[in-house]
C-alpha cells in the first residue's frame, strides 16, 4: 500500500506566557551547546514575535534562515542531527527537574522523544503534558502519533475523535484523524477526514496530497493525479507528490513522463529510497535493467528494509538472465517481510529458471508459501443451485487481458464459449489497459476491474456474482489473485495457463494440463487434481496479419542461423553451454540472441561472455533488443534456420511463433512441467523429431538438421498449413473439451465428489 506524505507534521503552537518563557530558556541552552542549531532560532524567534519584541524575533528568524538547511534536525539522515536531538531531550529532562510541573517541556520533550524514536517515552512525557493541561490540541495530536507508531490503533483514533468534536473547524485534526484511518487501510474513513480537512482549510497540502494517496490506492488514478497537481500548485517543492505522480505515469506505462517527475523529486529529496524504487522500476520498463540495478541497490542502501526495492533487485537480476543472483535477493526480500505474498510468489516462479532445480524441494517451497499466505477464512456456504446440468457461470481471473502470452492464448476460447450453456465474466486485475484489454471486454458477458480491490473484497463479489467455476489464469506470476483463490468464493475453482506449476493450495481443486507435460506415474508435486486436455496444453491463434514464411536464410546466406527469442531469465549458463556445443560442431554458424532488454549494454555483454567461456567468439553472436511492431517482430524470424530452445524452462509463445513462421525448433525434453512445454506443442503438431531427451542428442541432432538444407526448406514450406490443421490451432475443438471438462467438474461438485472429472 503507498505510503503518505510525511510533510503534514503538526506545527507547533504555544501562547500561553508562561509556556513562552519556557520555550525562550529552552531554545537559548540550546543555542549554548549547538550555536548553528537552525530550528531553535527559528523558534526563539516565534517567541519573541508572540511576545511583542518584533525586531529581536525578526532577527532570530533571519539567523535561522541563513543556516544552511543540513543544520536541522533530520534523524534518519544526518548522525549530527540525531546528537543534537538527543542533547535537547536531555536539557528538556534536566528543565522538568527543575519545574516539574510544566506542561510546555512535557510536550517539547515528548515531540523529541518522538523524533529520535523513542515512541514509549513519548507518550508517557505527552500523557504527562495532558495531565497538566488536557485540552491541549498540540498534545492530543503528538499522543495520537506516538501510539500510532507503536502499532496502537484504536488509542489514536478515540482520542482525535474526541479533539474533533470539540474544535471541529481544526483542519489539522481531521488531517490527523484521517492518517491514522490511512495507516489501516481504512480508505473511505481516510478520505473523508481528508475532504472535512479541505473543507477547514482548502490550502492543507498535507491534506490534499494524502487525498490523493487515498485516491491512488483506490486506483482512482485521475482523482489522484488532481490532487496531486494542486499539490504541486501550492507547494512546487513537494518531492512525495512528485513521486507520487511519477507511479501513477509509470502505472499507465508513460514512461518517459514517469522519469522526469521521479528525478525531479529525487532532485529535491535523493535520500527518498521510495522514489529510487519507483525510478528503477521506470528504467525496467525501459528496457534499462543494468541501470534500474543501480537505483535499487541505492533504495536498499537507504533503507535495508525496502522489500519492494529488494524484490525489484531480484526482478532487475532475473531480466538480465542472472537467475540465481535473483533467486538470492528474492530469499533476502521474503526473510525481510514474511508477509508480503507477491515477493514469495515471484521467489517460487524463479525457481524454475535455475539450470538445475529440485522439484520436491520447490513443491515444498509452494506449501510454505500456501501456509505463510494461504491460511485466511474461507467462504463457508454458497446459494449456487446444485442443478448439474443448468447454464453455468464461470469465471476467469488474470492480470495478463492485454497484449500478453496468456491473453494471446485465451482469446480464442473467450471468442467460442457456448453463450446459451455458460456465462462468462472475466476479473481483470490489469493495471495498464491496452486495445487487446478492450477487445477481451467485449467478448464476455461481464467484465470487472478489480485489481484495487483487497482480496475480501474481490470475493464477496464473485460470491455474490454467484459464479460456480473460477480459473486462475495467473499461478504464482505477477498480479495473481491467489489469495482470493485461498478464500475459496466459487463452489469449483481450477487454474490454468499462466504458470508452470502448483498453486501450492488446498482451496484450488483441478489443474489443466495434458499427458506430455505431467506424465502420469510422476511424482506427485502439486495439490490439485490434475485434469490432462487431449488437445493439450495451449490454444494458439495465428496473428490476422502475419508475414509470410521467409526461404531458409541458409540458402542466401551460405551458413547456418541458429537463434533464441526466449526470455533471458529462461537462458541461464547451462542453456548457453548448451548452444555453444551445438555452435563448436557447425563451425561456420551464427547465433542470433533476440529480446527487448538486449537493448541494455550490459545484459548483452553477459551473454557474449557466456558464449566466450565456451570457446564461442563474440562476433559470430548477434544480439537484438528493442521493441518491434508486432508484424515486424515476427518477419524477423524470417532470419532463422534453427531456433534451439531453452532449458530447464522451454519456449511457449516463442515457440508457436517460431513454427508458426516455419522455423523448426528443437527441444531438450525434461521432467518436470516447464521442461516439456514446447515437447507438448511439437506433439500436437506430430514432430517428435524435434524432441530430443539428452544434451548429447539435443547436440547431435542440431547439427544433422544444419547439415540438411533440404529437410529445413520442406519444414519450412509446410509447417504452417499443418499447424493450421492440427489440435494446437483447433480453437472449436479446444474451446468444446475445455467446457466439457467444466461441465463434468460442475457434476461432481453436485454430487459432493472431488475425484477427477475424467
Amino acid at each position: 500500500m503507498l505510503t503518505i506524505s510525511k510533510q503534514g507534521t503538526t506545527q507547533r503552537r504555544i501562547s500561553n506566557p508562561a509556556e513562552l518563557q519556557t520555550a525562550e530558556r529552552l531554545c537559548r541552552q540550546i543555542l549554548r551547546i549547538e550555536p548553528a542549531q537552525r530550528d531553535a532560532w527559528h523558534l526563539l524567534g516565534i517567541v519573541a514575535h508572540t511576545q511583542g519584541r518584533k525586531g529581536e524575533g525578526v532577527d532570530a528568524i533571519r539567523h535561522a534562515i541563513a543556516l544552511p538547511a543540513a543544520n536541522s534536525p533530520a534523524p534518519n539522515n544526518e548522525p549530527a542531527a540525531q546528537q543534537t536531538l538527543d542533547r535537547a531531550v536531555k536539557l528538556y529532562r534536566g528543565t522538568l527537574e527543575q519545574d516539574p510541573s510544566s506542561a510546555a517541556v512535557y510536550y517539547e520533550l515528548g515531540r523529541e522523544q518522538l523524533e529520535v524514536g523513542q515512541c514509549q517515552e513519548a507518550i508517557c512525557s505527552l500523557e504527562h503534558a495532558l495531565a497538566i493541561r488536557g485540552n491541549w490540541v498540540e498534545a492530543h495530536e503528538a499522543l495520537a502519533e506516538a501510539y500510532l507508531k507503536t502499532g496502537h490503533i484504536e488509542q489514536p483514533i478515540d482520542r482525535l475523535q474526541t479533539v474533533n468534536q470539540s474544535d471541529a473547524r481544526d483542519a489539522n485534526q481531521h488531517y490527523q484523524l484521517g492518517r491514522t484511518h490511512f495507516s489501516q487501510q481504512r480508505l473511505q474513513l481516510a478520505d473523508q477526514c481528508f475532504a472535512a480537512a479541505l473543507q477547514v482549510d482548502p490550502n492543507h497540502v498535507a491534506a490534499w496530497h494524502d487525498r490523493g494517496a487515498v485516491f491512488l490506492n483506490q486506483g482512482k488514478m485521475a482523482e489522484a493525479q488532481r490532487h496531486f497537481v494542486k499539490t504541486l500548485a501550492l507547494n512546487p517543492q513537494h518531492a512525495d507528490a512528485l513521486c507520487n505522480l511519477g507511479l501513477i505515469h509509470l502505472l499507465a506505462n508513460e514512461l518517459d513522463t514517469a522519469l522526469d517527475y521521479c528525478r525531479r523529486s529525487i532532485k529535491l529529496n535523493p535520500q527518498h529510497a521510495n522514489t529510487r524504487n519507483i525510478l528503477g522500476n521506470v528504467l525496467r520498463g525501459q528496457g534499462k535493467p543494468g541501470e534500474a540495478v543501480a537505483e535499487f541497490q541505492r533504495a536498499i542502501q537507504l533503507d535495508p528494509a525496502c522489500t519492494e526495492a529488494h524484490n525489484n533487485l531480484a526482478l532487475s537480476y532475473q531480466t538480465q538472465g542472472r537467475i540465481e543472483e535473483a533467486v538470492a535477493h528474492y530469499r533476502q526480500a521474503v526473510q525481510v517481510r514474511t508477509n508480503c505474498a507477491a515477493t514469495h510468489s515471484n521467489l517460487l516462479l524463479s525457481l524454475f529458471y535455475l539450470p538445475e532445480n529440485d522439484r520436491e524441494a520447490h513443491f515444498h517451497e509452494h506449501r510454505k508459501w500456501a501456509a505463510a499466505h494461504g491460511q485466511c477464512k474461507r467462504v463457508e456456504h454458497y446459494d449456487n443451485s446444485r442443478d448439474p446440468e443448468r447454464k453455468l457461470r464461470i469465471g476467469y481471473v488474470s492480470p495478463d487481458f492485454r497484449a500478453h502470452p496468456v491473453g494471446t492464448f485465451i482469446e480464442p476460447i473467450l471468442k467460442l464459449h457456448h453463450a446459451a450453456d455458460y456465462e462468462i465474466t472475466c476479473y481483470s486485475n490489469v493495471t495498464a489497459p491496452d486495445a487487446a484489454t478492450a477487445r477481451f471486454e467485449s467478448l464476455v458477458d461481464r467484465w470487472r476491474i478489480t485489481n484495487w480491490q483487497s482480496d475480501d473484497e474481490l470475493a464477496a463479489t464473485i460470491v455474490a456474482d454467484e459464479i460456480d467455476i473460477l480459473i486462475d489464469l495467473a499461478g504464482h506470476t505477477a498480479g495473481n489473485r491467489l489469495g482470493l483463490f485461498a478464500r475459496k468464493p466459487a463452489p469449483v475453482q481450477m487454474t490454468y495457463l499462466g504458470y508452470g506449476g502448483t498453486t501450492g493450495l488446498e482451496t484450488v481443486d483441478y489443474r489443466l494440463t495434458d499427458a506430455v507435460a505431467d506424465p502420469a506415474g510422476e511424482p506427485v508435486t502439486h495439490t490439485e487434481q490434475l485434469i490432462r486436455l487431449q488437445h493439450g496444453l495451449l490454444c494458439f491463434q495465428p496473428a490476422t496479419a502475419e508475414p509470410p514464411v521467409a526461404e531458409a536464410p541458409l540458402l542466401r546466406n551460405g551458413w547456418i542461423t541458429f537463434g533464441s527469442f526466449n526470455n533471458p531469465a529462461k537462458i541461464n549458463a547451462r542453456t548457453v553451454e548448451l548452444w555453444a556445443q551445438v555452435l563448436s560442431e557447425v563451425p561456420t554458424s551464427r547465433f542470433v540472441l533476440k529480446y527487448p532488454t538486449f537493448n541494455d549494454s550490459e545484459t548483452a555483454d553477459y551473454y557474449r561472455e557466456l558464449f566466450a567461456r565456451h570457446g564461442i567468439a563474440p562476433s559470430r553472436i548477434d544480439i537484438l533488443g528493442g521493441k518491434l511492431p508486432f508484424d515486424e517482430h515476427l518477419a524477423v524470424y524470417g532470419n532463422i534456420d534453427i531456433m534451439l530452445d531453452s532449458l530447464p524452462y522451454t519456449g511457449s509463445t516463442t515457440t508457436c511463433e517460431s513454427l508458426w513462421m516455419g522455423v523448426p525448433v528443437l527441444t531438450l525434453c525434461g521432467g518436470s512441467f516447464v521442461e516439456r512445454i514446447s515437447a507438448s506443442i511439437l506433439t500436437q503438431l506430430n514432430m517428435p523429431e524435434l524432441i530430443t531427451t539428452t544434451a548429447a542428442e539435443f547436440v547431435s541432432r542440431a547439427t544433422q538438421l544444419a547439415a540438411a538444407p533440404e529437410d529445413l526448406s520442406r519444414i519450412r514450406s509446410a509447417i504452417r498449413e499443418e499447424m493450421r490443421a492440427s489440435p494446437l490451432c483447433d480453437a472449436i475443438g479446444y474451446t468444446h473439451e475445455l467446457e466439457t471438462v467444466y461441465r463434468r467438474a460442475w457434476q461432481r461438485w453436485c454430487h459432493h465428489d472431488r475425484q477427477s472429472p475424467q
